[in-house]
């Protein structure tokens, strides 16, 4: 049985089949509008929460994280909804990810310990940090992440205010209710996007524009483009207009032009300047002659062509590969991009991995980025300058007796 629809019926048998409307003594008031729709909004949500317990669906759900890793098959459970503050009223609507294998990854400093560490609790994540005792940290994240729908009074007083924390994700999203749309629909719509269940919950919060207006909106545009196009073709139907300079000369628009005549004496020039044999003098009273064809023009010597020293240079003599991306973890499709375009073949990717060494492309703030291998003759900022400054890296390192020694153009 789908619960969703056992929850729609358990609702019927409590509440009755009384109309969704609110009582007409409180049509015109806003602030008890938004009081009564938060009640029932308490309400449905209650009886959500206890047949989700009851029900216990397996939903699972992979979380990635920043920096570390990916937290992957996490059963929800633990589904409840709480007051966090009466007097508002404000409440959560809870529920805990929770998986069997923890996260780990090591910091090479105290500083990135702490900015992995403190973006990591930011999302409520329980971390431990266990200190290697050679400046280098391992940071392990527990698998469990709460997830929290909080509802509340919106700032304009008028409308409910809906928080969602770790839902789709790490992070926040808010959406912004009207009390009006607090009924069974949407109870069912939040059901469904709890389960992580196709659903219209976006529509119920104005993000999405519904399926009857976005017809109605694609009719009107329909339209629109038909009219355009009757007044195109009926433009296009009517005889070309005679232009001003026709007018003037007394000739038809369709009409070639002459030929220019060069002044007495005076040499034929083209368009840079230069004496061009393809002009020549007509006295506009025998029939135009032909234009002689343009000699072709000598052909430049090679140095001098444009772009010739791009085409005498060397083919790439060292090549790089990117190993991990260190903020989107394998997720990234920066793993295992290979590059400059062009490198020598003879470099070939599993001769980078084995013959390679090892770097790291950094943030401005220090944080690593991207880790990777590059082999060859270089210098040590190629990887820099062909694939981290796009992707706003500014620093980067190569692994050097068991150090991270920065290399800058000058080394």
């Amino acid at each position: 049985m789908d619960i969703l629809e056992q929850l729609k019926r358990e609702r019927a048998q409590r509440d009755g089949a009384g109309s969704d409307a609110l009582p007409a003594s409180e049509a015109g008031d806003a602030p008890a509008v938004l009081e009564r729709a938060l009640e029932r909004l308490f309400a449905g949500l209650e009886r959500l929460a206890e047949g989700l317990r009851e029900l216990h669906p397996d939903v699972r759900v992979d979380y990635a994280l920043d920096g570390v890793g990916k937290l992957t098959g996490m059963q929800q459970q633990d589904y409840a909804v709480l007051t966090v503050d009466a007097a508002l009223p404000r409440f959560a609507f809870t529920f805990k990810c929770v998986g069997q294998k923890s996260v780990s990854r090591i910091a090479d400093s105290s500083g990135q310990k702490d900015v992995i560490s403190q973006a990591l609790e930011s999302h409520l994540l329980d971390v431990r940090i266990d200190d290697l005792s050679t400046w280098r940290y391992v940071i392990t994240v527990m698998p469990m992440v709460p997830v929290r729908l909080l509802f509340e009074p919106g700032p304009d007083g008028a409308s409910i205010r809906v928080t969602a924390r770790n839902l789709d994700g790490l992070g926040s999203r808010i959406y912004s209710l009207h009390p009006d749309v607090v009924r069974n629909e949407l109870f069912n719509e939040i059901g469904k996007l709890v389960l992580r269940r196709e659903n219209r919950f976006a529509e119920f919060a104005g993000n999405i524009v519904s399926g009857d207006i976005r017809e109605g909106l694609q009719q009107r545009v329909r339209a629109r483009q038909e009219s355009r196009e009757q007044e195109s073709a009926s433009t296009q139907s009517e005889p070309r207009r005679r232009g001003l300079k026709d007018l003037l000369r007394g000739r038809d628009a369709a009409a070639p032009a002459p030929p220019r005549r060069a002044a007495a004496g005076a040499p034929n020039l083209n368009d840079a300047g230069d004496a061009d044999p393809g002009i020549i003098e007509w006295d506009g009273a025998t029939p135009a002659p032909k234009r002689q064809a343009r000699p072709p023009a000598p052909a430049a010597p090679a140095a001098t062509l444009p772009g010739a020293a791009q085409a005498v240079h060397e083919a790439p003599c060292y090549a790089w590969l990117v190993t991990a991306d260190v903020k989107a973890a394998d997720t990234s499709a920066s793993v295992g991009r290979r590059g400059p375009p062009g490198a020598d073949p003879a470099l070939t990717t599993s001769r980078v991995l084995n013959e390679g060494q090892e770097f790291r492309l950094l943030s401005r703030d220090g944080e690593v980025r991207y880790l990777g291998k590059i082999a060859g003759k270089y210098q040590g900022v190629e990887p820099l300058v062909d694939f981290g400054i796009a992707r706003e890296c500014y620093v980067i390192q190569y692994r050097r007796g068991g150090e991270w020694v920065r290399v800058r153009p000058t080394d």
